[in-house]
């Protein structure tokens, strides 16, 4: 769905039910990189809409997704809400003292509900959101993890190498 048709639907049937795309939610978090570029007048209204929808359904979402989205919120000045789900986040992790910290959601059919790109992506969160205290329980999961298994993809091994290098 684009932006128009999308907001054209919304408007017609009940909020509660509208959702922010997979490609809207990517799209919010490549966004965030660049936030001091100033986007057109459709532009920006439509990533003024998707950043709006993606602060009231992100816990709709799985671990990876909703991860993305704290991001954009908290890299586009939402930081209450970014606090909010950085700590749901954190309230659905386990924690074992030998294999550290990590989220049992299992795994998907997409290439983001995997494990090594999921757990990548909450070390790149919890390094923004300046959680240091679960940052080296969760590289510690992630190289536990290398020990026993074969990262299935070069898109694993990249993330994840990504997640032990990035500075907190």
């Amino acid at each position: 769905y684009g932006y128009e048709q999308l907001r054209k639907e919304y408007e017609k049937r009940d909020k509660k039910h509208d959702y922010l795309s997979h490609v809207a939610a990517h799209y919010l978090y490549a966004r965030s990189f660049f936030t001091e570029m100033s986007l057109t007048n459709n532009a920006d209204k439509a990533f003024n809409y998707y950043l709006k929808l993606a602060e009231s359904k992100v816990l709709n979402y799985g671990i990876y997704q909703s991860g993305m989205l704290c991001l954009a919120l908290h890299r586009n000045g939402k930081n209450d809400a970014a606090q909010k789900v950085t700590a749901s986040l954190l309230e659905r992790a386990l924690t074992n003292p030998e294999l550290g910290m990590y989220w049992n959601e299992g795994n998907g059919f997409n290439w983001y509900e995997l494990p090594i790109e999921r757990h990548a992506m909450m070390i790149e969160l919890m390094v923004e959101m300046d959680q240091k205290e679960v940052v080296d329980d969760l590289k510690l999961w992630l190289l536990r993890n290398k020990q026993t298994n074969h990262w299935k993809t070069t898109k694993a091994t990249a993330a994840a190498i990504y997640a032990l290098l990035v500075e907190d």
